[in-house]
């Protein structure tokens, strides 16, 4: 993974380089070592070590050690150093720092520790309850 990548109109199921810019176009999984661009673009799953820019697209799940910036799109699951989300939507936005613009948000960071923990709660009550290997 030592090469830029420039994806255009179609459907790749695995997209891997240093920078990536989707336009147009699908993927299963984007991984990149740098920054990924995708404009009018989806994935299921992007992972990057750089910053992500979405412009008319979106990802189920996107994971980035830098910063995001999503302009009418959005992702399920987001988790980046800061997150700027421009006419968009996130399910579950998990950042140092979010910003939300005109957009909606389901769990920000306070809303999903808090699920996390009645979810934790509930495994351990229903395994007490029901004993386990019975």
């Amino acid at each position: 993974m030592t090469e830029d990548v420039t994806a255009r109109t179609g459907f790749f199921p695995l997209v891997a380089g240093t920078d990536i810019s989707l336009t147009q176009a699908g993927s299963t999984a984007v991984v990149a070592r740098g920054d990924v661009a995708l404009s009018q673009s989806g994935s299921n799953l992007l992972l990057t070590a750089g910053d992500a820019t979405i412009d008319q697209g979106g990802a189920m799940t996107l994971a980035s050690l830098g910063n995001v910036e999503v302009s009418r799109g959005g992702a399920m699951v987001m988790g980046a150093g800061s997150i700027e989300v421009d006419r968009g939507f996130v399910g579950v936005a998990l950042g140092g720092s979010v910003t939300l613009k005109n957009s909606r948000v389901l769990l920000g960071q306070a809303q999903a520790a808090a699920l996390g923990a009645a979810l934790g709660v509930v495994l351990v009550v229903g395994r007490l309850i029901f004993g386990r290997g019975r």
